[in-house]
């Protein structure tokens, strides 16, 4: 995947979905890419974290959206999604609660099932 200088995506970091922007251009073949993250504060609002810069595998980016998308960086670094691209941000985040939550559901159950 490219992702160009300023592109917004969303990436799983951490275990978390969170919004990304890409901190400089990178080519297809980059395995690694520099980015700026953004943790979720709701309705669509993003905050900066104190740690924004990050490095992260290409493989860890779910969706890039269009360049063409009404992004709003506000003050502070608050940065605002429109609703189609938070919609889309939602979903992918509640999907990996799910995988998450299974995963924990099914740790415990196999620990309980050895202290039987």
């Amino acid at each position: 995947m490219a992702l160009d200088q300023g592109t917004v995506a969303v990436a799983l970091i951490n275990g978390q979905m969170t919004v990304v922007r890409g901190s400089r251009s990178h080519s297809r073949r980059d395995r690694v890419l520099d980015v700026d993250i953004f943790s979720h504060f709701g309705n669509g609002l993003f905050v900066s974290d104190s740690s924004s810069r990050a490095r992260i595998f290409s493989k860890d980016i779910h969706a890039i959206f269009p360049s063409s998308d009404p992004f709003r960086l506000h003050d502070r670094g608050m940065f605002e999604l429109p609703s189609k691209a938070y919609s889309e941000f939602k979903e992918l985040s509640d999907l990996q609660q799910s995988r998450m939550d299974a995963l924990w559901a099914s740790a415990t159950g196999k620990l309980r099932a050895r202290m039987r």
